[in-house]
């Protein structure tokens, strides 16, 4: 996000929030709905939607999910008017979490490729990995092991090209670790061990989620190689960090992975501790998945130990959270269902404007009367046309034509008839347009035809069609009385393979001087110029026509 079109004292809010919302999230916070009464002073909705997107960053670091979902989503609809993709995507990213939490992994995808999306319109190597990343995870749940390493790998190289900073490190932890797990769940223990030492060079700054990943993995891997002693140091490690931990929804998959596993081992006190170490959390998300998962690994934990009630009652426990996530799900569905609604609305709206912009600006670019393009248009099209030519090596013809003696047929017969004459000669060259070529009008009653990729016969056939057609033209009075005159034009072209010595004003001199000369042998005539611009050699004449 640019802040430069602020004044200081909004530019040094924005750039404290980009600072805290991370480590000092309550301070973030404030700072933010200071912004939001700013911005709905100024009306200004990019102000908007930045503070929405780091009030709800600041909710979902101190756990207080609902007030994440609902700033996100009021975020959102700022940031689609006017579009700023780079909030953009962060907040589908964002949606793409809340959809992994609820357990659905189709909209969760569908929110990660959108982040995606935007995050390649502005070219952001760390908003990429951010989201590569998440569908790699995506992947991993789903078991697909071989388009996870795919995704993560591409999260890693946007990791490595971004700037450094402590998010960034925290966040290349992750992805090695997730690349050594997949590696491992896909039975390559060699490149599993690779990935996971590169990581743990930095364990020692390590803290968090990032350690509670590397930590999960050491489990894993230690039990598949059979070495016992580092497992039990891993999982006492990995219990340790848990119950010391303020935070750790960034990884909740690893831990539940980690209950399913000590389950699975019959390490049932081990599994206890962690299970009493995640509770607080657990409940305090008010995420129902997540306490089903709970509640799911604690009657496993019951089960295991023989405690009947206990297990019974967990087992109610999981009909009541079974129950209300039904009901949740049909929330959602409905509240996806708005959101979508809402969404396309914007984008609608939005389109709209950008047709609208569209042809405005197209309006602005031709020319009134005859409805072809301007001068300004012509100088633009006419670079660029010089510029691909140039790159491929191709043949660029440029012609300039006029009406023969038209300032006597204004004088004799009045400029509502001049009028008419520039009309229907405009007609011939929209007639052209159609079959690829770009005329416009350059002035009074001087036009300019560009030929690309076209060799001299092919432009002096047009060219002839063109003379011949005008002489044709037939323009009776308003009045009914006697046709108007015929008229004839003179054209001048200049064509040639541009060369690095030559400029695009080099061809439309010598088209004009070429113009020149077709006038000067008697009018309604051709002359066409294979324009050479070398020290000590004058261009030469074609053939006349």
């Amino acid at each position: 996000m640019d802040f430069s079109q602020y004044g200081d004292d909004i530019q040094a809010q924005l750039q404290m929030v980009t600072l805290l919302h991370r480590s000092d999230s309550k301070r973030s916070r404030t700072i933010c709905e200071s912004l939001l009464v700013t911005g709905e002073e100024l009306k200004d909705n990019t102000l908007m939607g930045f503070a929405y997107y780091y009030l709800a960053e600041s909710h979902f670091v101190e756990n207080e999910y609902p007030l994440f979902v609902s700033n996100l989503l009021l975020g959102l609809k700022y940031q689609l008017q006017p579009p700023a993709p780079s909030l953009l995507a962060k907040s589908y990213n964002m949606l793409g979490i809340n959809a992994t939490y609820a357990g659905d992994i189709s909209m969760a995808m569908d929110h990660y490729l959108n982040s995606l999306q935007y995050a390649e319109q502005v070219g952001a190597p760390y908003a990429l990995a951010i989201a590569n990343f998440n569908i790699g995870m995506l992947y991993h749940d789903l078991t697909d092991m071989e388009a996870a390493i795919a995704f993560l790998k591409k999260a890693l190289a946007g990791f490595e090209a971004s700037p450094p900073t402590e998010d960034r490190q925290r966040n290349m932890s992750l992805t090695y670790s997730a690349l050594a797990s997949c590696h491992l769940e896909a039975g390559d223990t060699v490149s599993a061990l690779r990935y996971f030492e590169q990581q743990d060079k930095k364990r020692d700054k390590m803290h968090g989620d990032a350690l509670i990943t590397a930590l999960s993995f050491e489990i894993k891997y230690y039990h598949a190689v059979g070495d016992h002693p580092r497992w039990n140091a891993a999982v006492e490690a990995m219990l340790t960090t848990i119950e010391n931990a303020a935070s750790w929804l960034g990884v909740f998959d690893d831990l539940f992975l980690l209950c399913g596993f000590l389950h699975k081992v019959g390490y049932f006190d081990q599994l206890w501790r962690l299970l009493c170490a995640m509770e607080a959390l657990i409940f305090q998300s008010d995420i129902t998945d997540m306490m089903l998962k709970f509640i799911t690994y604690k009657a496993c934990y019951y089960q295991g130990k023989g405690l009947q009630e206990e297990y019974l009652s967990a087992c109610a426990e999981y009909f009541a959270l079974s129950k209300r996530l039904e009901k949740e799900n049909q929330v959602s569905m409905k509240n996806n269902i708005k959101l979508r609604e809402d969404l396309e609305k914007i984008k609608t709206k939005q389109q709209q404007m950008q047709t609208e912009n569209m042809l405005l600006l197209d309006k602005s670019r031709r020319d009134f009367l005859t409805n072809l393009p301007n001068r300004e248009w012509l100088n633009e099209y006419a670079e660029a046309a010089f510029s691909r030519a140039f790159q491929s090596r191709t043949r660029l013809a440029i012609e300039i034509l006029d009406i023969d003696k038209f300032k006597q047929y204004n004088d004799t017969l009045g400029h509502m008839a001049g009028d008419r004459y520039l009309q229907a000669l405009s007609n011939l060259l929209h007639a052209l347009i159609e079959r690829g070529l770009f005329c416009a009008r350059h002035g009074g009653d001087e036009f300019v035809i560009i030929y690309e990729n076209r060799t001299d016969s092919e432009v002096l056939e047009i060219a002839e069609s063109l003379r011949q057609d005008v002489m044709t033209l037939s323009l009776a009075e308003r009045d009914g009385g006697d046709p108007y005159p015929s008229i004839t034009v003179s054209q001048g072209i200049c064509s040639s393979l541009p060369m690095p010595w030559e400029r695009l004003w080099d061809y439309f001199h010598a088209a004009d001087q070429a113009l020149y000369r077709a006038k000067s042998t008697g009018r309604n005539a051709i002359r066409l110029t294979p324009f050479l611009s070398e020290a000590g050699r004058k261009p030469k004449d074609g053939p006349a026509v």
